[in-house]
């Protein structure tokens, strides 16, 4: 009987500690409270939008096929359409094709922010151009969107950020902070030729600045589960990226007479085995940052899990690992996307070849995932080589920092019905050039999507509607503003 108290003790105990937990895990969401607001015109903003997506400013697979042509038209494109930005704003071509304006504040004690998008678009494939409802640079517009490459990636908030500045400009608004505006050419292909080029020269010039602002996140409707409200990701840092090559050698001779094992045999081997042991979970950083954002805004059940992670933290990570697109937030993981080994049918190969892509959590460095990968292969018949470029996973910014909380309050302003939480960007964007110049990077483009939107990124039929662009002005206007 005594042991049977005991238990129902001990229960009981522990079914308080979870509800107290629970009950306290409150909503970390904020009111748009002390935003000024901006005077905002819709007129002819779509179609500099659609005049920008008739301009072809591709960034393709091979440097040697980069065209300049394109970007010089753009360059002229923007000061024909943004005349009071090019006339107040000092304007630098960098590195040929990248741009970077600089806007004077009135408060001289502050830092400059900076707010970034690239002009660069990646191709449309030739096989799909018959699927497009609209030509992939044709800008068409219609009652609801604009069509054309680049749409949501990234000219739609390139375009935002001019036209907010050109609205305010003849508002005869001046920024109490000092703002440049960098856009890139290269970003699809990793920003080395761009925004590299741009954080050194105002690193050269020793420039600090307060926050900078970048893509990568979105307002998700009907993305996150459990959650009916559209959620707003802050980008608080992104993953690393990786490319593997590992090479294996094999015997000449005729297959008629095959050894145990080919050179294509070993590196399937080898890629057999990095699937079967992938990188742990982890729900750290802005993963778990995350879920304390959004749980208090879920209903009872996974209320009480997130609020008790000390209880159910593996039950959420067998959840969460289910999910590709979950898992990726929770662990470094590892894709063979390229395979070559052999010329002939008949032929033994003497040699094959498979890329891994691994795309690095905060916290893991690019040797400790070559290290990774050569423990678990473990045969050295397979080498394992780190190929170039590659970058190193960024920092974590700070959630706390009065810049965060800006971006909070405009989400909120701007999309009222949405729930704000940090996370971990698991692609790459050109903010990680800046790194050495602000801790306060954050990756957010205030576009409302759902998973069909997503696909579009890169993908068949990329647009964006009229409402989102509309809002994207807005939201640019505000930061502009309120800094």
């Amino acid at each position: 009987m005594l042991i049977a108290y005991s238990i129902f003790f001990i229960i009981g105990i522990l079914l308080l500690i979870l509800v107290v937990r629970t009950v306290n895990f409150k909503s970390r969401q904020t009111s748009p409270g002390s935003i000024s607001p901006a005077s905002f015109s819709s007129q002819n903003c779509a179609e500099k939008l659609s005049g920008a997506l008739q301009i072809p400013t591709i960034s393709p697979e091979e440097s040697s096929d980069f065209s300049p042509e394109p970007f010089r038209q753009f360059h002229q494109y923007l000061e024909e359409k943004f005349p009071l930005v090019h006339q107040s704003l000092k304007k630098e071509v960098v590195n040929q094709h990248s741009l970077l304006y600089a806007w004077e504040g009135t408060d001289k004690s502050k830092k400059p922010a900076l707010l970034m998008a690239h002009q660069d678009v990646v191709p449309a494939a030739e096989e799909t151009l018959d699927k497009w409802t609209h030509e992939p640079f044709s800008g068409t517009i219609d009652r609801d969107f604009i069509w054309g490459r680049g749409a949501l990636d990234d000219k739609g908030r390139l375009i935002a950020i001019l036209e907010a500045t050109e609205q305010l400009l003849e508002q005869g608004f001046k920024p109490s902070r000092s703002f440049f505006l960098a856009f890139g050419h290269d970003e699809e292909l990793g920003g080395e030729a761009g925004a590299k080029e741009i954080a050194s020269l105002l690193a050269s010039r020793n420039v600090e600045l307060e926050y900078v602002l970048d893509e990568g996140s979105i307002v998700a409707k009907g993305i996150i589960g459990n959650i009916q409200s559209p959620v707003a990701l802050i980008g608080i840092g992104e993953k690393g990226y990786l490319n593997i090559e590992l090479l294996a050698k094999g015997p000449e001779g005729h297959s008629s007479m095959p050894p145990k094992e080919t050179a294509i045999g070993i590196i399937s081997s080898a890629i057999h085995r990095l699937e079967r042991n992938p990188f742990p979970p982890e729900l750290e950083g802005p993963t778990r940052e995350m879920f304390e954002y959004l749980g208090p805004e879920m209903k009872w059940v996974n209320r009480l899990i997130l609020a008790n992670l000390w209880l159910f933290k593996n039950l959420l990570q067998k959840k969460l690992i289910a999910s590709p697109t979950s898992n990726a937030a929770l662990r470094t993981t590892m894709a063979a996307t390229i395979f070559k080994g052999g010329i002939k049918a008949n032929i033994l190969p003497t040699s094959a070849r498979a890329v891994i892509n691994c795309r690095v959590m905060p916290g893991h460095s690019i040797e400790s995932v070559r290290d990774h990968v050569k423990k678990v292969i473990n045969d050295e018949r397979v080498q394992v080589n780190i190929m170039k470029p590659y970058r190193q996973a960024s920092a974590i910014s700070d959630t706390e920092a009065p810049s965060f909380q800006l971006v909070k309050k405009i989400i909120s302003n701007i999309f009222p019905q949405a729930i704000t939480a940090p996370y971990l960007v698991v692609g790459g964007t050109d903010s990680q050039h800046y790194q050495k110049l602000c801790p306060n990077i954050y990756r957010f483009g205030p576009f409302s999507v759902d998973a069909r939107d997503l696909a579009r990124i890169h993908g068949i039929d990329e647009c964006i509607s009229l409402e989102n662009f509309h809002n994207c002005i807005k939201f640019y206007m505000q930061i502009l503003k309120n800094s």
